[in-house]
C-alpha cells in the first residue's frame, strides 16, 4: 500500500497501513475535542508488530525548520495523542477501513516509533548547529521509554530495515 507525505512515497508491505492524522475519524472527531491534540502521519501493523510514523521533510518549503530540542515536545505528543486516539476509533469510527486498523493496532504486541526526518543537502551553521539527530533519538528514547519497544530516527538514506520502502519524489528524475 503506497502512502504519500510531502515529496516522500512510503511503500508499506502491509495492507494494514493508514495515513493516520488524515482519518476521518481523527479530523471529524477526535481532533474536535482540542486544539492540542495533533497525530502521527502514519500507522502500519505488520505481523503483529505495530509501527507509529511520524515525518518531518525539511527539504519542503513549507516546512518550519525545528531544532531537536523544540521537536522533541512535538513528537511526544503526536505520540501520546495517537495512542490515546486508537482506542475510541477502533469503538467509534463509521469507516469500516479505520475501524479495523484500530482493532488490529490495539492487539499488536511489539510498538516501534519511527521519526522520518529528511533534511536539506546544506544545512545553514545555525541549522547545523540545533538539529542533532542523535541527540534527538537519545533524548526520544529517555522520555519515550516506558511506551515503546524500538525507536528510530531515520531517513532515506539510513540502514534500518523496516517493512515499508521509502521512495524520494525529488530524487526520482
Amino acid at each position: 500500500m503506497k502512502l504519500t507525505e510531502k515529496n516522500l512515497v512510503f511503500d508499506f508491505d502491509s495492507s494494514l497501513s493508514i495515513q493516520y492524522d488524515e482519518t476521518k475519524y481523527y479530523r471529524e472527531k477526535f481532533q474536535t475535542i482540542s486544539d492540542k491534540i495533533s497525530a502521527v502521519d502514519f500507522i502500519t501493523i505488520k505481523d503483529n508488530h505495530g509501527y507509529m510514523i511520524e515525518v518531518k521533510d525539511y527539504r519542503h518549503p513549507n516546512t518550519e525548520f525545528k531544532s531537536y530540542k523544540e521537536l522533541i515536545p512535538i513528537l511526544i505528543k503526536k505520540i501520546l495523542s495517537t495512542l490515546s486516539s486508537i482506542i475510541p476509533m477502533k469503538l467509534m469510527a463509521d469507516d469500516i477501513n479505520e475501524k479495523n486498523i484500530a482493532e488490529n493496532f490495539s492487539q499488536i504486541t511489539k510498538l516501534t516509533i519511527i521519526f522520518h526526518i529528511e533534511l536539506p543537502s546544506r544545512l545553514s551553521k545555525q541549522q547545523m548547529a540545533f538539529f542533532r539527530r542523535d541527540k534527538l533519538e537519545l533524548e526520544l528514547r529517555r522520555k519515550l521509554l516506558a511506551i515503546y519497544h524500538n525507536l528510530y530516527v531515520v531517513s532515506t538514506k539510513s540502514t534500518v530495515l523496516l517493512p515499508w520502502t521509502v521512495k524520494d519524489i525529488i530524487a526520482t528524475p
